[in-house]
């Protein structure tokens, strides 16, 4: 396992347009929630003692609502990425919320953070399908309206390209509830991504295999259809990525599973020690899994 020398790269704009870059040797303390349910994936950050200039230009007021200021975190080991641009990305949102307080002798900036809620909170459609018309074509249109996110994986299955629209209607309201009515819990945002996929669809991940020389770290637990088990911290893990779980101290939970929400919690810092762990959850599926290209 190579996993040694944790590092970040986080990325902060500021409310008057500039860019802020946080790296070592400031401490980071994380929590990351990312899943394939039709709503925002959550973070919390701690940064401990950033200049006083720095807080000034990070904090942010719940009540700004029309006001937005992003947060790109890029995380991983020094034994894998020789370089920090090419470190994987592990959030990507809006902040909800920035603030600055003395505990102790330190300084902590803490910021929450949702990935697309401000797009499913905002995000609005009026357009007229007519009959006959692509749907898939359609639905590529409805995406594409989504503030400043970016189209993803669509489903074979659930949009198919010989699909045509049976009747001419109009279209008003959130495109969060078209895509609710269209897809049900089919369809989710990560990392500024939408994608669109069938129970028994899944993504290409980088991390293809999870066992004990990838970092699992105990034996997996089953929860009716779900699994749930921990290992090291991963930064390369997507969502809805086809995995293998291979376990020695209960291999009769080994096979092949769609990753549906991980939780990546801990500290990167120089000068603490403090455990990174990566909270997976998988979903095995009533057919056989298939990648989306």
């Amino acid at each position: 396992m190579d996993k040694f020398g944790r590092i970040y790269d986080m990325r902060i704009s500021t409310r008057d347009g500039g860019n802020i870059t946080v790296q070592l040797p400031f401490t980071l303390q994380f929590m990351i929630q990312r899943h394939s349910m039709p709503d925002a994936n959550v973070a919390q950050f701690k940064i401990y003692n950033l200049p006083r200039h720095i807080r000034d230009l990070i904090r942010f007021d719940i009540s700004l609502l029309d006001r937005r200021q992003e947060v790109a975190l890029k995380a991983g080991y020094k034994s894998v990425h020789y370089d920090l641009n090419d470190l994987p990305m592990i959030f990507r949102g809006s902040i909800k919320y920035a603030f600055s307080e003395r505990v102790g002798t330190d300084w902590i900036t803490t910021i929450e953070c949702y990935d697309g809620g401000f797009a499913l909170a905002n995000s609005r459609i009026e357009k007229e399908f007519i009959k006959g018309e692509q749907w898939r074509s359609s639905m590529e249109k409805v995406l594409e309206l989504m503030q400043d996110i970016k189209t993803g994986k669509l489903s074979p299955n659930l949009l198919p390209a010989d699909k045509k629209t049976l009747r001419g209607h109009t279209v008003h309201g959130k495109i969060a509830d078209v895509l609710n009515e269209n897809f049900g819990c089919n369809w989710f945002i990560d990392n500024g991504i939408v994608n669109v996929l069938a129970d028994d669809e899944a993504l290409a991940g980088a991390i293809k295999v999870i066992n004990i020389s990838t970092g699992l770290l105990d034996t997996p637990v089953r929860q009716d259809t779900i699994i749930d088990f921990d290992m090291i911290f991963e930064p390369r893990l997507l969502v809805c990525q086809l995995i293998s779980l291979m376990s020695e101290t209960d291999p009769a939970f080994n096979g092949t599973y769609k990753l549906v929400s991980f939780k990546h919690q801990g500290t990167i810092s120089d000068a603490v020690c403090g455990e990174a762990v990566t909270h997976c959850r998988v979903f095995k599926g009533l057919n056989v899994l298939k990648v989306v290209a």
